[in-house]
């Protein structure tokens, strides 16, 4: 992992991860909501997809705290827990790290601020901070712009970047890709997201696809729910990866 201050809690079993460049003056007290919404600290929330996220201001900072949320069928089993097998292999450090390594390759990411494992005996519960990124996500846009003012273009060639410097998105749905005010795309949560180096173009062009169908089906599920006729949404979500695909495509093969 990268250079990365690991600090105990004074609370037993509690780890605080945060890069070395934010050590002069961490406090862990912004993981406590409860604390931050007492300062009026907190500017919003959102709930989409699996994780509950807060956005809030701290020492000139814009933040944002992101508790890690199951999905799929174990969530009713266990909404926040997951096996502990060790520091490293928690989810918030390897997303941690992911995100650090973004940076160093100038990719459109958040920048990461810290993360909190709590551990419970044989299982932990998690939650990390990021640099909060300006715009709306893809989704949003959808439903509140015409199909004609979202810069397709642009996030076919952002994704295509991200694929060709071998990093596989674990959850790219129309939730996690922003878009600015200047058109600018990054993506956002890379939890079990993996850098994967030394990839052949086949290879990497294999599991960029199976990105691209993950996106196209958020798609059709934000255009079924906003348009009771599903022939006509399927049809245009066809037309929006045909654009998004070609530029993809350019920026896969670096032209």
């Amino acid at each position: 992992m990268l250079d990365v201050v690991v600090a105990t809690h004074r609370s037993p079993g509690v780890k605080i991860c945060y890069p070395a460049v934010e050590a002069s003056d961490f406090d862990p007290l912004v993981f406590d909501e409860t604390k931050l919404a007492s300062r009026q600290l907190i500017e919003g929330s959102a709930v989409a997809g699996r994780g509950n996220t807060c956005f809030f201001r701290w020492a000139n900072r814009q933040l944002v705290l992101r508790q890690y949320r199951r999905g799929g069928l174990v969530r009713h089993i266990s909404k926040n827990q997951y096996v502990y097998t060790g520091l490293e292999r928690t989810r918030p450090i390897r997303e941690l790290d992911v995100l650090l390594k973004l940076q160093q390759l100038q990719l459109p990411a958040p920048k990461p601020y810290a993360c909190k494992v709590v551990r419970h005996c044989l299982t932990y519960s998690a939650s990390l901070i990021t640099y909060r990124l300006p715009g709306f996500t893809l989704a949003e846009k959808l439903n509140n712009e015409s199909d004609d003012d979202i810069p397709w273009d642009q996030v076919g060639r952002v994704i295509g970047e991200f694929h060709r410097a071998g990093v596989y998105h674990a959850d790219l749905n129309a939730q996690n890709i922003l878009i600015d005010e200047d058109d600018s795309v990054s993506l956002i949560d890379f939890d079990r997201a993996e850098i994967r180096s030394s990839q052949s173009a086949a290879n990497i062009r294999r599991w960029g696809l199976q990105n691209l169908n993950r996106l196209q089906r958020s798609l059709v599920k934000n255009a079924n729910a906003k348009n009771a006729d599903t022939f006509s949404a399927g049809n245009t979500c066809e037309q929006q990866m045909i654009r998004l695909k070609q530029q993809w495509t350019e920026a896969l093969t670096g032209r």
